[in-house]
Parts: C-alpha cells; sequence; structure tokens
C-alpha cells in the first residue's frame, strides 16, 4: 500500500485533519441534538431500560476493540518498510481505531435523541476524548514508525 503525498508532512496533516473532522462531525451532531431537546431532556440512569444494555455492551467491545486493533496493526510496521509505507499502515490502524470509537459517540447521540435521556450522551463524551487522545502525534508517530532521525526529521 503507497500513499501518494508530496511529502510526510502533508501526509501527517492529512491524518489530523481526518481526525479532527471525525471529532468535529460527532461535537456538531450533539449541539444539533441538545439544541432539538432543549427543554425536554432528562437525566436518568436506568439499568432496566433497553438503550443502557445496548450502549454498555456496545462500549465495552468497541473501545478494547479500538486499543487492540490499533496495536495489532501497528505492531507489523518494521523498519525494513519505506517511511511512506509505514505512515500508510499507521494511517488504516488510526482510522479503524477512530471509526470504533466513533461508532458509539454517534450511536449514544442517536440514542440521546431518541430517548430525550442526556445520560447517554456521557457515552458520547467518552468517545470524543478515546478520540482526542488518538490524535496523531509526531513524538507518539516517531515511536510507532520507528523513524530515524533523518525520517523525523521529514514531518517536521
Amino acid at each position: 500500500m503507497e500513499i501518494s503525498y508530496s511529502t510526510p508532512k502533508a501526509a501527517l496533516k492529512t491524518a489530523r485533519i481526518l481526525s479532527m473532522a471525525l471529532i468535529g462531525g460527532i461535537v456538531l451532531f450533539n449541539a444539533v441534538v441538545f439544541f432539538v431537546l432543549l427543554k425536554d431532556a432528562v437525566f436518568i440512569v436506568d439499568p432496566g431500560d433497553i438503550f443502557f444494555t445496548v450502549i454498555i455492551a456496545l462500549s465495552a467491545a468497541s473501545f478494547p476493540a479500538g486499543f487492540i486493533a490499533f496495536r495489532m496493526m501497528t505492531a507489523k510496521i518494521t523498519r525494513e518498510k519505506k517511511i511512506k509505507q509505514r505512515f500508510a499502515e499507521y494511517q488504516t490502524a488510526l482510522i479503524v481505531r477512530l471509526a470504533l470509537f466513533e461508532g458509539v459517540g454517534l450511536f449514544s447521540t442517536v440514542i440521546t435523541l431518541v430517548s430525550q435521556n442526556i445520560f447517554y450522551s456521557l457515552f458520547t463524551a467518552l468517545s470524543l476524548l478515546l478520540m482526542a487522545g488518538s490524535y496523531p502525534q509526531l513524538m507518539k508517530l516517531r515511536d510507532i514508525l520507528k523513524m530515524s532521525q533523518e525520517e523525523y526529521e521529514l514531518f517536521i
């Protein structure tokens, strides 16, 4: 898999924009939901609610799966590969991780809208925190991609 960016710096910028766009989408969707529910929203923790069981199960499956999939996919990155190929593998792992986190965020936002219970927004907030923690940072990327100093400087 080969990426066609002019520079590694441009590739990193694209990964960062992708991360922020996914986060921004959930934030904007939540803003709309809160505006719609402005007067009718409640905060009730009801373990008997079917949505409660579903969101707990989905969170318990998706959040760890995001971490595990990312770790498994990035563990295959070796120094023998070119930096473009290593970054492409990282970017694929990042997209999988963000998608698993985003799924919970979007689903909990829909549940909030349907049930009018803002308790479920806590799962959206957790999803957003995990997505923000996954934001591509150059120092983390250096370790994940096993970069040499010369390769690192291409991203600066």
